[in-house]
């Protein structure tokens, strides 16, 4: 890593038929609401046509940030209590998006609890979150099951699904 904080970052994939390159910033003094990794990521998939998933391959540019995470104790993991879980890709036929209540001992719930079941675990030591969630009306004929981060430097959260033969992304946001 650079004096400056400028981390050269590659990974390879797919045993060596991908890979993801970029430069990622570590900002070791951010301020609330800034993250403290960012950076543009080139995602390279070759072709593959066995694989299940993406079998003509890809390549995307995209943005990384994160935060540092610190248990909360006794507190809320993050700052409100109303949230929004948004659910996009991953072979849906529309996004979906539900509203979950924050508890004061960092349990998430349906908020009204006439959505569709939403089973929402989150690990308050380590900020990770898991779930699942069975959507109407989007094309799958069976629940999700997510995981994900909470990151509490940008007050919010991010995470995947795999859908048939996608992945989808799933945003935990602050509702308005």
């Amino acid at each position: 890593m650079s004096k400056r904080g400028d981390w050269p970052f590659y990974l390879s994939l797919n045993q060596g038929q991908g890979s993801i390159l970029g430069w990622i910033t570590v900002t070791t003094n951010s301020t609330p609401g800034s993250p403290s990794l960012r950076g543009s990521l080139s995602w390279i998939k070759l072709s593959r046509p066995a694989d299940k998933f993406y079998p003509n391959g890809f390549t995307n540019q995209t943005m990384l940030a994160g935060s540092a995470y610190v248990p909360p104790g006794t507190n809320r993991v993050l700052a409100t209590n109303l949230w929004e879980v948004s659910f996009h890709g991953g072979n849906l036929t529309q996004d979906d998006t539900n509203v979950v209540f924050l508890t004061s001992d960092n349990k998430l719930t349906n908020s009204p609890p006439s959505q569709p079941p939403l089973r929402f675990t989150l690990n308050a030591a380590t900020g990770q979150f898991n779930g699942n969630i069975k959507l109407l009306d989007t094309g799958l004929e069976q629940s999700l099951n997510f995981r994900g981060v909470v990151l509490q430097g940008l007050n919010m959260g991010g995470g995947f699904f795999m859908g048939k033969s996608q992945s989808g992304q799933l945003l935990l946001r602050p509702a308005d």
